[in-house]
């Protein structure tokens, strides 16, 4: 299991291995397609197209690493002491990124609900702005995505994408 904390005292373990960089370009997808349809946590779409929409090509390999990032996320856990972006103190709270997926036998859609908490996180960060999810795409290696995020956090000095 994988622990860290970031600068903002959040608790991240990670009981389904370490997310990879194609695990962080789905769960940027993800992200991206909530903001897009106005921070929705309940998304609905076909395999084929979020691999499409990630750059992938839509074969069972593919399919199979997208139901393995989705396990990984579902097994994301969040901890936190403080106040939280709702501005209630709280003594502890803990919450996931993604509640539960399913994939639909008969159809193959994908239903996802991330976690309300997380998009809330995200949303009502300080360091929020709007994923450019084709820069993401671009980037080639786990340490090159993870180094964006760190210069975005430190370069900002007001908030972005309200």
């Amino acid at each position: 299991m994988s622990k860290f904390t970031d600068i903002e005292g959040y608790k991240y373990e990670a009981s389904g291995g370490i997310p990879s960089k194609v695990d962080m370009i789905f769960l940027y997808s993800l992200l991206n397609i909530s903001q897009t349809n106005g921070w929705n946590d309940e998304l609905r779409f076909s395999e084929y197209h979020i691999l499409k929409f990630c750059g992938m090509n839509q074969t069972e390999n593919r399919k199979k690493r997208l139901k393995k990032s989705l396990e990984k996320w579902k097994r994301v856990t969040i901890s936190f002491s403080g106040t939280f972006y709702d501005n209630k103190d709280y003594s502890y709270i803990e919450f996931g990124v993604i509640d539960d997926w399913v994939l639909e036998k008969n159809d193959n859609k994908l239903e996802i609900r991330l976690n309300k908490r997380w998009l809330e996180k995200i949303r009502d960060s300080k360091y929020f702005k709007y994923v450019s999810f084709d820069h993401i795409k671009k980037l080639k290696s786990p340490l090159a995505l993870r180094c964006t995020n760190l210069l975005a956090k430190l370069f900002l000095k007001e908030p972005l994408g309200r």
